[in-house]
């Protein structure tokens, strides 16, 4: 089953994504990653690293993205995981 999750920094809400937690292949499925409309540059790198610890609550090693709204902040994201 998957849930849908609200991602905050600080106070601001940021993003919003459809997930599932592949536990025997030790996958996290973001199946849609949704930014909000708001400035992002200098937080790409906070939102990697809350999707890394995300994963690892949930048992998975590696995150694979389907789609997103914004393919630039979503390749921020995706390349801290390479």
């Amino acid at each position: 089953m998957a849930i849908s999750l609200y991602l905050y920094l600080s106070d601001t809400f940021v993003a919003r994504m459809d997930a599932k937690a592949d536990r025997k292949n030790k996958v996290l499925l973001i199946h849609n990653l949704h930014f909000e409309d708001v400035a992002l540059s200098n937080a790409i790198s906070g939102i990697a690293e809350a999707l890394k610890v995300f994963g690892q609550f949930n048992g998975c090693r590696d995150i694979f993205f389907s789609r997103s709204n914004n393919d630039t902040y979503l390749s921020g994201v995706s390349k801290n995981f390479s």
